[in-house]
């Protein structure tokens, strides 16, 4: 009742209304709704100011300046002032205009679409209602453009919360993924007895990422800001983005103020931590195994049967082909995607550095050369096609990625278990009473390849009066093994200071075991199921190829009898288009493509480590490229 009420009186105003009326109702409309935005906007901040205890300043007018490119509500300075510190973020100003050139750019963006849609559609309302609208066909591309602009200060908010927020959750995993390291460090220099400032400026250059940048603060704030340790410690704790670091500091504090043992304190730290690490590592394990499962059901086995059957479907008419396409082209992808993120996303190695990853990039460049010789193919009449030498091309960019990167993964998987071993012996002759230097140099004698080549030399360097802490650089640069830079790392910073290098030693040895029981684990579980995903991707191949030689091939067959049939004046009654087949083989090709890659990628995902993409790459796209060059029609 109330809706044609309002429709007549509406349809009325537009018969007895002259068209600039029309057009300055609208546009009133839209800065009424304009404001509206930014006063809910201001509103949801205030509110969020209050629940923080934050006097908030300004007003509308403040918001309104987020219409203008550059500009931006000055009180956000004091209102987000530690979510700035815990980002890292040192100019906060700089950092705002940057976020409102951006919203103002993408609102810009979307403004001008609004006026080309506005000018291409003038006979037609976009949005559906369900009364008449007295809007003037040449006005609506201006309301359109101007009711797009009126978004910029949603997409400022969202951009700002959204990079802010990230910036946090990146430097918070950064620290928690190298306390332990820092923690092995601060034993070291307890057990030598220097000063907490002391061991703050040598963590400032230990390149410990951001936990090397929270120091820095600390050493800063007391070095030129006139401020007390105990003060730029408490600050740093309060507006760091790791609560265990937080935590870490304040305890310091506490063990400074009642004058107690450092070391100890370290020492029970060190204790609590490895038993949050052994449970994390097992939480994990349990999550990979379900997510693998996930991941072989959501993009391998039933993506396989639908397209299998829908396929089937459509050849007979049953079904339409486009389910398939979205299901091919859209579902397989994303989901893929979407669970090897949170494969690789959970793994508590995911932060490692991994030596020789940059050579993966040969792939995608082989692959757009692949781009361009089928192109050249194309124009010049070569023999193949696009898809052919962009998917040889890829075949090749991974088969030579995997051979260069084969000798940094076996050599990383060798170190990694040697390492505990020589550590351990370096261990026992300090505890037989042999000096640090002598004891690295014995244990180097001892050690087998790989790991002989880097101690050897490592030995040969401190032979000839090199400090230990430069020869631990040295060998921190020049392994390819993670575990032995996170060694080279700590050492480089505790022997030469400490004059009982066995409390480090313990602990780090402990930390390689953990790290290698895990790894092993893992990879147990990452075989089984990187099994299951090469089978689930081989299953598919041998589907898309019984399809393609059989069923379809029978249908051209009867295609072929038909024509001749009909050049003889019979008729079989039955016939399928051969663009039609053509087309149902091109999806099954791309449908392959995407099988291959996703296992291949899976399989890595499982393993931690995105080196060991290139190889079962390589493989699954070279069953793929051979079943569809035989069986596919690929050329």
């Amino acid at each position: 009742m109330n809706v044609s009420i309002i429709s007549n009186l509406l349809s009325n105003l537009r018969l007895n209304t002259l068209p600039h009326s029309t057009a300055v109702i609208a546009a009133a409309v839209v800065v009424v709704v304009a404001v509206i935005a930014v006063a809910l906007i201001h509103r949801r901040r205030r509110a969020g100011a209050k629940i923080e205890g934050v006097e908030e300043e300004g007003g509308i007018k403040d918001s309104l300046r987020l219409f203008i490119p550059g500009m931006y509500p000055p009180q956000l300075l004091e209102e987000y002032r530690d979510d700035f510190k815990k980002a890292g973020i040192l100019f906060p100003e700089k950092y705002l205009r940057n976020i409102s050139i951006a919203s103002s750019t993408i609102a810009l963006t979307l403004a001008v679409i609004g006026f080309l849609l506005g000018t291409l559609f003038r006979s037609h309302i976009i949005l559906s209602l369900p009364i008449s609208i007295p809007i003037p066909d040449w006005t609506r591309p201006y309301i359109y453009a101007i009711t797009a602009y009126t978004s910029q200060p949603f997409i400022f908010t969202i951009l700002f919360v959204a990079s802010l927020k990230g910036k946090i959750s990146s430097r918070r995993e950064d620290i928690d993924f190298n306390l332990h390291t820092l923690y092995i460090t601060l034993l070291g220099f307890a057990k030598a007895g220097i000063s907490i400032m002391e061991a703050v400026k040598e963590l400032v250059t230990m390149d410990l990422g951001e936990i090397s940048k929270e120091f820095a603060r600390i050493y800063y704030a007391v070095r030129y800001g006139n401020t007390t340790l105990k003060a730029a410690m408490l600050e740093v704790a309060a507006t760091t983005p790791s609560a265990k670091l937080a935590d870490l500091l304040r305890g310091i504090v506490g063990v400074m103020e009642a004058g107690g043992d450092l070391g100890r304190y370290m020492e029970e730290r060190i204790e609590s931590l490895e038993v949050e690490r052994k449970i994390m590592y097992t939480e994990y394990l349990k999550k990979l195994e379900m997510i693998a499962e996930v991941y072989l059901t959501v993009s391998l086995a039933i993506p396989t049967m639908v397209v299998s059957i829908q396929l089937a479907k459509s050849i007979a008419g049953q079904a339409d082909i486009s389910m398939v396409y979205g299901l091919v082209y859209g579902f397989m992808p994303l989901s893929s995607l979407a669970l090897i993120i949170a494969l690789y996303g959970l793994s508590p190695e995911k932060g490692v550095e991994r030596p020789g990853i940059k050579r993966l990039a040969v792939i995608p460049a082989a692959a757009l050369i692949g781009v361009l010789l089928g192109v050249l193919s194309h124009l010049h009449h070569i023999p193949g096609n696009l898809e052919f030498w962009t998917l040889a091309l890829t075949v090749i960019g991974s088969a030579v990625s995997a051979v260069m990167l084969r000798k940094w993964i076996k050599e990383d998987e060798k170190l990694s278990a040697q390492l505990p071993l020589y550590f351990n012996r370096v261990l026992s002759l300090a505890e037989a009473g042999k000096d640090t230097t002598t004891a690295f140099k014995l244990a180097a004698e001892e050690a087998r390849p790989p790991l002989s080549k880097y101690v050897k030399v490592f030995a040969e360097m401190l032979d000839r009066g090199i400090s230990r802490d430069r020869a631990f650089q040295w060998l921190f640069r020049i392994t390819p093994s993670t575990d032995l830079r996170l060694a080279a790392r700590i050492l480089s910073k505790t022997v030469d200071v400490s004059g009982r290098v066995t409390q480090v030693l313990i602990s780090l040895v402990g930390e390689l075991m953990r790290l290698n029981a895990f790894r092993k684990e893992r990879d147990s579980v990452a075989k089984t199921y990187g099994g299951m995903m090469v089978l689930a991707a081989l299953l598919f191949l041998g589907i898309a190829v019984a399809i393609s030689a059989m069923l379809l091939g029978q249908f051209e067959k009867l295609g072929q009898a038909t024509t001749a049939a009909a050049g003889s004046g019979r008729s079989l009654g039955f016939s399928i288009s051969p663009f039609v087949i053509n087309q149902v083989r091109t999806v099954l090709r791309h449908a392959s493509y995407i099988v291959s890659m996703s296992a291949a990628v899976g399989v890595a995902a499982t393993r931690g480590d995105l080196r060991r993409i290139a190889s079962p790459l390589a493989v699954m796209l070279s069953v793929t490229l051979i079943t569809g060059i035989l069986f596919m029609n690929l050329l």
